[in-house]
Order: C-alpha cells, then structure tokens, then sequence
C-alpha cells in the first residue's frame, strides 16, 4: 500500500498554532507513507494540480489530505479531492481528510506545541482508516433508459410528457378507467398564482391529455395498479396488475349505441354518486383515452353492449394483463384526496341532507349554475378549515415509544391547513355570484390564507361584491331548520376570542373539507421502500446523494428512495400550476441518470452476509431508503445502488450479518488506537461520534467561532448518529477514553428520516447497562448538535471534562 499526505498551512495562517515541520516528519514515520507534501493553498487549481501529479507520478494507492474541514469548507470540501482522484483514475474511497484548521488549530490558539501533538493524532487516525478503505466494487451500475409515472392528474400527465420529450420511455399508470385525476372533477380551474382568471377544465384537459395519449414514447395503462417492487441492480423492477380491458380503446369509435341497451343502474363515483350511470360508460365526453369502459364490479356479462356495438370493441372475456418494468426512475404523481368530516351536531346525515351538505368537490359536480340541484337556494354557506388544522391528539402506530415527532393519522381531521381551499373557494364564491347575482353567500372563516397575487385579487373581488358575508367564527353545531327547507347553523367566536355566538340560516352548506394523501399510499410506500412523513405524505429526502445537497430545502421532489420522485398534490395539498411544475421539477432531477445510463454508488453502502443472516428483518424495518429486501429464502439483501450509507441497519441487526462498507467496528477500532498517543498527561480523553452531516458542522462551527475546547478531544466522523452502536462505545473506552459524546441531527432535521430518534433511544438504553459494566454511565453523553451547535456542543465537553477531572481526582 502507497499512501501519499497533503498537508496544507492555508496560505500560512495555520502555522502560528501548528508546528508544520513536526507534522511532516511525524506524518513520513506512518505505514506505507511514501511521500509527505506540503502546500500553502492545495484547494486551488494549483494544489490539486499537485496532488494529481504526485499520485500519478508515485503510483499512490491511497491519500490523506490534512487541512481543513471536509464538511464545513466551502472550497476544499471531501468532494473536490474525491474528483480529482477520480479524474487520475482512483476509486473515490481512496481518500480520507484529516480536519486540523476547524477542529484542532482554530480550537487550541496559543498552544501551539500541545495542538501540533493532536494535530498528528488526527492525521494518524485519518491515515489508518484510509488504509482500512476499500474500493467500491461494482463503482457505478447501469440504469434502464425507461422510467415510470404513478398518476394520471395533471401532475403524471406532464412528468410523462416531459420525459418523452426528452427520448425516456415512459410508462402512465393510472389506477382509475381515465386520465385527469380530481381535475377532471372541477368545473373551473383558476389559472396560477399570479393570473387572477379561471378556465373551463374542458379547454385544458383534452389539450394535456391528447398529447400524453398520442406520443410515441408513452404507453398509458389505465385501470392499472403496481403490485410489486422489487430493486435490481440500479433499477426498479416493477410488476404491474392492469384489469381486464373489455373495450379494445383502439376499436372503440365512441357512438354510444353500447349505454342505452345496457340493463345495470348504478351510481356514479366520478360524479360523487350525483348520477347514475350504466355498467358500460364513459365518464365524461371528453375523459381520455378515448373510448368506453366497462365495470368489471356490476356488469353482468349479458352481452347486450357486444350485439349492439357496430365496430366490435367489446371482447367479455378478455384476460386481465400482467406486465413487469424495468426502469431507472419513477415520479409517484397520485394526487389527493377529499377527506371526510363529520359536521359537528349533525351526527349521521339522513339521506334528504346529503345534497344540503356538501364537499367543495361536490359542488364542482353540481355546477355553478346549480341546475342540477332538487331545489334553487336563495343562500350559500362556504366553512373554511373543515377538518383541516384540527389536532386530533391521535398517534400514528408506526410511531416508536417516546418517539418525538407528533405523527397524525392517515384518515380523519388534520392538523395541517390543506393550502389550497381558500384560494379554490374564492374562486367559487365568484362563479356563483357570476350566475346568481341575487344569491345570499357567507363565509364562515378562522382566517382566510390568500396566498399570493392571484388569491389576493380574488379575496378582494369578493370582499367587494354585495351580498357576500364574511364571518369569523367557526361552525358548532348544524340542524334542522323548523322549517325543514334548509339548515340552522351555529356559529361561536373562535378559541380566546370576546363575542356572542349566532345563529346563521342556509339552504346549501359548502365545506372546504381537508385534503390528504390517497388512500394507496401506505401501500406504494410499503412496495417501494420510501417513508411517510408525520402528516401520511411521502417524506422528502434531506440526506446527499453524491452531488445532490444535504436538504430537503433544496430537494423539493426526491423521496426518501432515490430516484423516485414526488410531485403535485401526491407530495402535499397543491393546485394545478405548481404541481405541474413540480412535476417538471421531478424529471429534470432523474435525467442526468438517464443520460449517463449509470448511477455511482456511494463510498459507504450496506452488505449482508447470507451465511450469518437470520432473517430476522430488523434491518429493512429501519432502513430510510428503501434498500433492504428480502429473497424467497427468507435472507435479506441491499441493492448498493440505492444504499445512502446511514448505518441505521448495521446497529439494528442483532447477528452482526449486516456491514457498512468503508464504516464498521474494525474502521473505528483503528482510529481508536492511534487517537490519543500526543494527549499531555491527566488530560481527560474525550472521543465525540459526530455523525456526517449536522453534528459535525457543529464542531467545525467552534472553530469558527474560535472557541476554546480541551486538548483531549478527538472526533471521529460517523455516517449518522443511529449508525453508532455500544459496541463502538466500548471500543472508545478499551483504548483508553475516559468519555464518550454521541452526537446527532436535531429534531425533525435528520438526514435520514428519523436515524437521530433511533439513536436517542439507544444510547438512553445503553446509557443504563453501563454500571452493570463497572462504568460511570455520566461517561457517556449524548445530545443534539445543530450546523450551527458549536457552543452548546462544546458546554457538554466541558461539563464531561470538568466532571472525569473530578472523578480523577477523588472530588
């Protein structure tokens, strides 16, 4: 093994607080060092140059850069070194940082030979873990140049063009017999957030959707769900389950001789059971594709549609379909769900209420010119929130014991405000008033969210308009008018609020009902490995991905699962506009894959070793990321193409079958052994597992403030705060550490969904079996540490320090 150090003095500054000779000639005495370099700037092109010739010219295996921090530097971060061993032919594994700026001479100013003595510690502990270091072998696999859209709305309809348009294949599936999804519900859409007008959904669904039905590069399966998944390699191998087909779409002329000879009669769904309609149906005059279909749940097979048809489309007895895909990317684009809520004091609706109490959606199905009403109201009464921002108080089971995250439940009331419905009942409000000027609207609100230009000016067109009453207040109890031709509401101040309650009379109640997930996505996230965050939406991924940034900020559309995207109303309550662009958003984040038909695999990823492995399954259960599966055997395995290198499965698994490639007990057992050789004597030793992201930057960010830390602390960089386990604790204390800290990402902030939950609850474990052990348990320390966590991160090492000061000395 060939190893080459770079050491770099940052134009000199470093070397006020760092003897850089010493370093030099005690970093030449490490194994395997062939060549020690020093340099003033080795983050610039000159310096990396440098390095790139060096390793060339000496055949080095690996390299050890000391300098500054790989994760706080905004310059020489790990990832400019990586590209430049990688453009000379090295595995990017091949490299390892040893942070002496942030972490040893900003922390320890004015001491210089006791940090110059750290210094080589931290520069022996990075050399030994780079000799542990393994190439990544396969380095990169190939992806399918094929991808999948989930969802056939508005938001499925343009990622699958905007693939096509770029030369991916793409595959539409939509579980329902058309394309459109709630939009094809609506009656008027309002235009975006900025353009304060409204289109006819008949002008903008057939123009979307004939491009999607008619492009050579889409195949549509409607009526088709996904029933497995499985990951091969760096692909999505995915089996989908699409119902019979009785009407051929490609026959099918649309004359409609088939509906009026067909004998079944039941209510519509599409139009929320407003009208009935025939086992064989189209559900609107301009649903796509084309053609008719037929229920397989009522048709009776009599055949009549079959004798009736002039072109001969209707096959009963075609088989259902069974088709698997092997794809490279998948936008999940399942859109929402109207939620049903109670309506306080009316307790189960009798069946002559059900069309004075209605949905916002319903009244899209209605019209707004009401013409399919059995009566003509003479007023209107819209509710804001119904369902939405009401705490439930419920936890979700998947939630852990003690767990901190307020998760609520996938059905029922939501503590979120759903987003759009203010904005769409705006726009209801003046479509009605458009038809029915003389009609008596009021809206009953806590507060009315007009986000953005559009939903101000309509706000202010409604505010304007006579007849229209805007009541603050919420809605307590609903009743039977005495003279049963409409109802009685009771309308109360909100919580904290001074005034009397009123009653208010209506012939038409309109709730703006919660929106949340579809009632499948349990069920997608189950098959294709990604989680649900506290609300029952899919989860954004807030972990990098190579050159992807560490924040779901900047990652608005990535799952948990990488290259599985989330957008439109599938990710959260969202109008047409932004979904669709959400949906731009989505594909042009999978096509750099698709156009280098490989994706790399990290340093770090997950391998099970069959012949240890119990099939116990603890480890895909906390794996974030979809990575895990299980074989017909009953083994687990990981798919390192889609591994992020958390560790969480490593800690989980109780027959140690499962290992972090580059990160393990045998990788920071050798950083452990050589960590403390220059900590001056009675010094306290300190070992902080800070994992990658968060707490990490928090020990840099001490540094950067130039705040003081003991000479006896060394840090060790682990992949996340739930990947360490007691025995690494141990191992810290076997080679001589008096304290151990365990540090993680803070609340709701981990970088691999809720790694920092897991570690929290296993350290506070562990934390009590300590005296069984002999061991102070005030030893080990575990704790939060924010980017930005440098001074509170350091207050916890002082209190360790003074607190192992004392016990040394008997106090």
């Amino acid at each position: 093994m060939r190893v080459g150090i770079f050491v770099c003095d940052c134009q000199g500054t470093l070397a006020q607080d760092l003897d850089f000779d010493r370093l030099a000639a005690g970093a030449s005495q490490l194994p395997g060092v062939v060549t020690v370099k020093r340099h003033s700037l080795l983050c610039q092109e000159e310096g990396v140059a440098l390095l790139q010739k060096t390793v060339q010219e000496l055949e080095l295996d690996r390299v050890v850069v000391a300098g500054c921090s790989p994760r706080s530097s905004l310059v020489a971060p790990e990832l400019r070194f990586k590209r430049a061993l990688r453009e000379v032919g090295r595995d990017t594994t091949a490299l390892e940082i040893a942070n002496i700026r942030e972490q040893c001479a900003w922390v320890h100013p004015g001491q210089k030979e006791q940090a110059t003595g750290k210094a080589l510690d931290i520069i022996a502990m990075a050399h030994a873990r780079v000799l542990y270091n393994r190439p990544r072998d396969p380095a990169a696999y190939e992806i399918a140049d094929e991808a999948l859209v989930i969802g056939g709305g508005p938001a499925g309809m343009q990622a699958a063009l905007d693939y096509a348009r770029n030369g991916v294949k793409v595959t539409l599936v939509e579980r329902e017999s058309h394309l459109g999804g709630q939009m094809a519900r609506l009656e008027m859409l309002y235009q975006n957030e900025t353009w304060p007008s409204t289109c006819h959904v008949n002008c903008i669904m057939p123009n979307i959707g004939k491009l999607v039905n008619l492009h050579p590069q889409i195949e549509v399966l409607t009526r088709t769900k996904v029933v497995k998944v499985k990951k091969e390699g760096a692909n999505f191998l995915v089996n989908l389950y699409q119902e019979p087909q009785l009407v051929d779409p490609h026959r099918c002329v649309e004359c409609g001789r088939c509906t009026p000879v067909c004998p079944v009669e039941v209510p519509n769904q599409f139009d929320m059971e407003l009208s009935l309609r025939k086992a064989i149906y189209k559900p609107q005059p301009m649903a796509l594709p084309p053609g008719y279909t037929i229920d397989l749940v009522n048709c009776t097979r009599c055949g009549a549609c079959v004798e009736a048809c002039p072109a001969q489309a209707i096959n009963l007895q075609a088989p259902a379909r069974e088709k698997t895909l092997r794809v490279g990317s998948v936008v999940l684009a399942t859109g929402f769900e109207e939620l049903p809520v109670p309506v306080a004091g009316i307790g189960s609706l009798e069946e002559e209420w059900d069309w004075r109490v209605i949905s916002s959606m319903k009244l899209e199905r209605y019209g707004f010119q009401l013409q399919r009403l059995p009566f003509r109201p003479h007023s209107v009464t819209f509710v804001l929130c119904a369902g939405s921002r009401e705490k439930t108080g419920e936890i979700d089971p998947r939630c852990e014991s003690a767990c901190p995250y307020p998760f609520q439940p996938l059905d029922g009331s939501k503590a979120y405000c759903s987003k759009i419905c203010c904005f769409y009942t705006l726009k209801q409000i003046l479509m009605l008033k458009r038809f029915h000027p003389k009609l008596e609207i009021n809206l009953v609100y806590s507060h009315i969210r007009a986000n953005g230009p559009a939903a101000e000016e309509f706000f202010r067109r409604v505010k304007s308009l006579p007849g229209v009453n805007l009541i603050r207040g919420r809605v307590t109890a609903v009743t039977r008018r005495a003279d049963k031709e409409g109802l009685e509401l009771r309308v109360e101040p909100r919580d904290g609020e001074a005034g009397m309650g009123s009653k208010l009379e209506t012939d038409l109640l309109v709730l703006a009902t919660a929106l949340g997930s579809r009632d499948d996505a349990p069920e997608l996230a189950e098959l294709f490995g990604f989680k649900l965050d506290m609300w029952g939406l899919p989860a954004i991924n807030q972990g990098p991905y190579g050159d992807s940034p560490g924040c779901r900020i900047l990652r608005p559309t990535e799952s948990t699962v990488q290259r599985l995207y989330v957008s439109g109303a599938a990710a959260q309550p969202n109008s047409i506009s932004p979904s669709v662009a959400e949906a731009s958003a989505a594909v042009a984040k999978a096509l750099p894959y698709h156009r280098q038909g490989k994706v790399e695999v990290l340093d770090f990823y997950a391998e099970v070793d069959p012949q240890v492995c119990s099939g116990c399954g603890f480890c895909a259960r906390v794996c974030p990321h979809g990575v895990i599966q299980r074989r017909e055997d009953g083994i687990y395995y990981t798919s390192p193409a889609f591994c992020q290198g958390c560790g969480l499965c490593t800690t989980a698994c109780p027959t140690g079958a499962i290992k972090l490639n580059n990160f393990n007990d045998e990788s920071v057992d050798r950083e452990l052994a050589v960590a403390f050789r220059h900590v001056p004597p009675g010094e306290p030793k300190i070992v902080s597992f800070m994992c990658y992201w968060c707490a990490y930057s928090g020990a840099d960010s001490a540094g950067l403030a130039r705040l003081s830390c003991p000479l006896g602390v060394r840090v060790i960089r682990v992949r996340c705060g739930a990947s360490v386990s007691p025995q690494h604790v141990l191992q810290a204390f076997s080679h001589g550490a008096d304290g151990v800290i365990v540090g993680y990402c803070p609340q709701y902030n981990c970088h691999h969904y809720d790694g920092n939950v897991h570690a929290a609850n296993r350290m506070a474990i562990w934390q009590k079996f300590l005296p069984l052990m002999g061991i102070d348990p005030e030893r080990l320390v575990f704790m939060e540490v924010g980017a930005v966590g440098g001074k509170a991160w350091l207050n916890a090492v002082h209190n360790l320090y003074r607190h192992l000061q004392s016990k040394a000395s008997g106090k």
